[in-house]
Formats: structure tokens, C-alpha cells, sequence
């Protein structure tokens, strides 16, 4: 159960970051189109770093025990 709320947590935040970035492209004059383009990459990379520091943490702390 906790890797399904892990997930969740991950794919709510994904959502809210996504959904910022894409008003913030907009408000700097971006199409729409545009906007979810740059937000859905910028999204990935910041994700991918929260992730990668997640398992770090984990597999560190978790080695130790």
C-alpha cells in the first residue's frame, strides 16, 4: 500500500507542477499548444531529479538498517 501512495503523491505533484508551468509559459506569451510542450519537458526533468533523489534517500537510509 505504501508504493500506491508513494505513486500517488508523485503523480499529484507532477500534476500541480505541470499545471503551474503551463500558466507561467502562457502569462510570458507562449500559445497554449506551446505551453503544455515546454511544461510537459520541464515537468519530466524536475520529476525525474525528485525521484532520483527519493531513491537515493531511500536506498541510503535503508542501508544502513
Amino acid at each position: 500500500m505504501g508504493r500506491v501512495m508513494s505513486k500517488n503523491l508523485f503523480q499529484k505533484e507532477r500534476h500541480n507542477i505541470f499545471r503551474h508551468l503551463v500558466y507561467q509559459y502562457h502569462k510570458e506569451g507562449y500559445s497554449q499548444k506551446e505551453s503544455k510542450k515546454l511544461a510537459k519537458k520541464e515537468t519530466d526533468e524536475i520529476m525525474e531529479d525528485k525521484e532520483s533523489f527519493m531513491n537515493i534517500l531511500l536506498k541510503e537510509t535503508f542501508d544502513d538498517i
